[in-house]
């Protein structure tokens, strides 16, 4: 075999190579644009229920303070500790 079969076989590689990279970028590149359109729908849901969890938390805190008011009032009827 001599030089030049060598060196044409050798670009043949490397343009096949550089055909390959190209291609993986490619689908490097969709991959962040699905990754991050799979993100931006992760914080939508994470916001939505971070304000249900607060809404919730306020919620249970005003039933709370309802409830202790309401034995408050129940235990001043009967005699009271007030």
């Amino acid at each position: 075999m001599d030089y030049g079969e060598r060196i044409a076989k050798l670009e043949a590689v490397v343009e096949s190579h550089k055909e390959q990279l190209n291609r993986i970028e490619q689908e490097l590149v969709r991959l962040r644009v699905r990754t991050d359109e799979g993100f931006a729908a992760l914080h939508g849901e994470m916001v939505t229920s971070l304000r249900w969890q607060i809404r919730l938390t306020i919620t249970l805190f005003i039933a709370v303070v309802g409830m202790f008011m309401a034995v408050l009032g129940m235990l001043a009827k009967l005699g009271g500790v007030l």
